[in-house]
């Protein structure tokens, strides 16, 4: 497989960022050229302007008591772009979200994920058709 997979994850957390770029540098036989970022305004920004295979997002990105802004922002991504496969990945529960995410067709993923499977679970989402 010679084909890179370019990955933009929103987070802003940057300690987070930093260990889900290791976890996803170390899935095998997947080249991928990662990009992690803090803000999003910067992160709407490179995805204009780029061919991004996969978006990951956190839900809660700039207000830790709210996932409105999260939500709003990845709504608008998934509508403006809808050939790009998004994950959310977020620390709020899966069930509270997964109709409304399941509908757009985007994955919802908890932060409390096994990291032994994660890079299988990226993987498998870069691949699908």
């Amino acid at each position: 497989m010679n084909q890179y997979y370019e990955i933009i994850h929103l987070d802003d957390n940057p300690v987070f960022l930093e260990e889900t770029g290791r976890l996803i540098r170390r899935i095998d036989d997947c080249p991928i050229n990662y990009k992690g970022i803090v803000n999003k305004d910067k992160a709407y920004a490179l995805i204009k302007k780029n061919n991004y295979d996969l978006f990951i997002s956190d839900l809660m990105i700039e207000d830790d008591n709210s996932e409105k802004s999260g939500k709003d922002f990845i709504t608008k991504i998934s509508e403006k772009y809808p050939k790009l496969r998004i994950l959310v990945l977020s620390a709020r529960s899966k069930y509270e979200f997964y109709d409304y995410f399941q509908s757009l067709n985007i994955q919802y993923m908890e932060k409390t994920f096994n990291p032994y499977y994660f890079g299988d679970d990226i993987k498998n989402l870069l691949m699908e058709k």
